[in-house]
């Protein structure tokens, strides 16, 4: 079985611990290669974070009004919103910055389970 088959039917097994399971198989899917492991595409998180936010502000806006723990998230993990002056760049940002810790909390969640 090759790796990315591997780690996809182990977050299938297992999706009652993760928080989005299916941007979880979607980063192993488009990042990893049956050549590698988990640990050769971590650094590839906020990349793949970012390319998943919404491109139309209306769609912005809704998730951001979907997802109440993105609220005020840059200012949890930066400390400002660093030159973002308008609404939609500090919910993109918001946004950004959830989708990125999310997915790297679960990420953590399957390197553990793939040691087990």
């Amino acid at each position: 079985m090759n790796n990315t088959k591997k780690y996809i039917n182990l977050i299938n097994e297992n999706k009652n611990i993760f928080t989005e399971e299916y941007a979880l198989i979607d980063f192993i899917e488009q990042y990893l290669s049956d050549e590698e492991e988990l640990s050769d595409i971590e650094e590839s998180i906020s990349e793949f974070a970012d390319n998943n936010l919404s491109i139309y502000n209306s769609d912005l806006i809704e998730d951001w009004k979907n997802n109440p723990d993105a609220e005020g998230k840059t200012q949890e993990i930066v400390g400002e919103y660093n030159g973002q002056n308008t609404i939609l760049e500090m919910i993109k940002s918001d946004l950004f910055f959830l989708a990125q810790e999310n997915l790297m909390s679960d990420f953590k969640q399957l390197k553990e389970l793939a040691k087990e």
